[in-house]
């Protein structure tokens, strides 16, 4: 709103809620990698959510393919109604680097695909707010994902960002950042799930509550 000249004294900010506890998660990484037959040694980067054109899905493909790191193994996991795109991740699993799940994901399936990744791998083109990004720090897992919109309030202690204007070149990057900090992608990650529970739902309806209040007094 500032950056459109518009007044921004009457502006109230509230966080988006994280998830933890929303979904099940009673599995462990191991005995999830065995049932989807993804190999223990492969360091798995998520795309989790709808794949629709605004989410990047064609770009992270490109970057994947082009990055030359044969332990990284792609997953997307969403529903696609772009009728191409499966037909390219298909080929692409042929050669063991993508695994396509297509259609919405079960409440009870969410833990599956968020506990068998290490990274959770959001690139978009345009982007205000994010649940799938809030989801994956909910699980603890480290995300990467272009600064933009309300994605320029996360730490940078809790992924692996890049500027958005830079597209592909900054998102192999990021990714190349991940494979080298492999490491360190577990810190990152309970740092996430500390910054998305930093602040409570009731904080968030008593902010809510607050909001209407003025707007009816």
């Amino acid at each position: 709103m500032a950056e459109h000249g518009l007044d921004t004294t009457n502006v109230t900010v509230v966080p988006h809620g994280n998830y933890v506890g929303t979904y099940p998660d009673d599995i462990s990484q191991d005995d999830v990698r065995r049932t989807l037959g993804l190999p223990d040694d492969r360091l798995v980067v998520l795309f989790f959510g709808n794949v629709l054109p605004y989410k990047g899905v064609d770009t992270l493909l490109d970057v994947v393919e082009d990055l030359g790191e044969p332990t990284v193994m792609l997953v997307v996991a969403g529903a696609c109604p772009d009728r191409d795109l499966p037909g390219r991740l298909q080929r692409l699993s042929e050669q063991a680097r993508v695994r396509l799940h297509d259609g919405r994901v079960a409440d009870d399936d969410v833990q599956v695909f968020l506990r068998a990744s290490d990274v959770v791998c959001l690139p978009f083109t345009t982007i205000t707010t994010s649940g799938s990004l809030v989801l994956a720090l909910s699980f603890a897992k480290p995300v990467v994902a272009p600064r933009m919109g309300g994605l320029n309030d996360l730490p940078d202690a809790v992924g692996y960002f890049y500027d958005h204007a830079q597209a592909e070149r900054g998102l192999a990057d990021a990714l190349r950042r991940v494979v080298e900090d492999r490491d360190g992608l577990e810190e990152r990650g309970r740092r996430g799930r500390r910054f998305v529970t930093s602040t409570s739902w009731e904080e968030i309806a008593i902010r809510t509550c607050e909001l209407y209040r003025r707007a009816v007094t």
